[in-house]
């Protein structure tokens, strides 16, 4: 029995919707040979919508697929800023650009966009000029122990503050065993607080709650 890679066989799932979508088909058996080979032929190539530009069939239908990606996206985006601006009284333009630069800076294990919004939410209620106990910014990062990953630059910039908030998120999973609840505690206690058992379980049972608002909208 042959085995087809996920990426292949996502690959040969699109290129029979697809068919199906344009020829009106409703399986494989149906669809003429002739125009299955010619297309998967293209879709081979990464499925680049560049290199599908020659071919009739494909093109219209993955229009449609590219307008419906953008609507969901825009309306859960909006949902997102609605409930940020509404909760914690910040402008839809600063909970926009938060948003954004969630998006920016999450990584593919931990933190994800929602973990960030969910230690902003916690740590500084979206100020971005939000200062406690020597801790800058958004996601109030104390300056002095990371002197020299700032490099001069402010942690009032909040593009500055979410870049470095989310590579100490990922820096602690890495170092905790992929643990996002202990990443989530040594980010607010320190890791050798987190180490020592020093730490508030409290923070993470708050940035949870958050977590599971910001799933729900």
């Amino acid at each position: 029995m042959t085995r087809l890679s996920v990426k292949k066989l996502f690959r040969r799932c699109l290129l029979i919707a697809l068919i199906s979508v344009a020829t009106g088909c409703t399986s494989v058996k149906q669809m003429p040979s002739s125009t299955f080979n010619e297309v998967e032929r293209s879709l081979v190539t990464e499925l680049k919508v560049e290199e599908l530009k020659h071919s009739p069939i494909v093109v219209p239908v993955i229009e449609v697929l590219k307008e419906d990606l953008v609507l969901e996206t825009s309306v859960k985006e909006e949902k997102l800023v609605d409930y940020i601006s509404t909760k914690f009284k910040v402008s839809k333009k600063i909970a926009l650009n938060v948003v954004n630069l969630a998006n920016k800076h999450a990584h593919e294990t931990f933190p994800k966009r929602d973990d960030i919004l969910a230690i902003i939410a916690v740590e500084s209620q979206y100020d971005i000029f939000a200062l406690a106990q020597g801790c800058y910014g958004l996601m109030q990062i104390q300056r002095k122990s990371h002197k020299k990953s700032l490099k001069g630059r402010s942690l009032h910039n909040p593009d500055v503050n979410v870049e470095l908030g989310s590579q100490i998120l990922n820096q602690y999973f890495v170092l905790l065993n992929d643990s996002r609840k202990a990443a989530v505690l040594s980010f607010n206690a320190g890791i050798g607080n987190y180490k020592n058992k020093r730490f508030r379980l409290e923070y993470y049972e708050k940035y949870s709650a958050e977590l599971r608002a910001l799933s729900k909208l």
